[in-house]
């Protein structure tokens, strides 16, 4: 009978040693966190450490061009004027490089799947409500309704 318990007590031991391991593991792996900018862009960022103070998520500068802000749109007379393309793969590459190609000094992304381009932006101000994914990458932001995500192209 003593045997009998030793054996249990080791193999609650092993057991309970590998539950709390693969506890820290999957609180490790599966963390993340949910940044909100002031532009009312939302991003995903993975998490490695309990001891995360502060992050700041800058995105002003890519290869493709530079962020300019959430700015209000009309549909009759358009901020972005010189063109509008709309596909079901939108993304905010795609966008900068069609306005880049056909000459213009700036890109917007407006309602998930429109690009739109002109010379100037800004005429009806800023706006918050750029909130909606590119229907071609989730993780991006292609404005909202009425409002324009506008870059750089140059």
């Amino acid at each position: 009978m003593r045997i009998f318990n030793k054996e249990r007590k080791t193999v609650f031991l092993v057991l309970g040693v590998s539950l709390m391991l693969m506890f820290i593991y999957s609180a490790v792996v599966s963390s993340e966190m949910r940044v909100t900018t002031k532009d009312g862009r939302t991003h995903t960022l993975p998490v490695n450490s309990v001891d995360v103070k502060n992050i700041e998520f800058t995105d002003a500068q890519s290869a493709y061009g530079k962020y300019l802000g959430c700015f209000r749109d009309n549909a009759q007379t358009r901020d972005l004027s010189g063109l509008i393309v709309s596909t079901s793969t939108m993304t905010t590459e795609q966008c900068i490089s069609t306005c880049a190609e056909k000459g213009f000094t700036y890109a917007g992304t407006q309602y998930a799947s429109y690009c739109l381009c002109g010379n100037s932006y800004g005429k009806y101000g800023s706006a918050n409500n750029c909130n909606m994914k590119c229907v071609g990458n989730p993780n991006q932001t292609c404005g909202g309704n009425a409002a324009n995500c506008v870059y750089s192209v140059k």
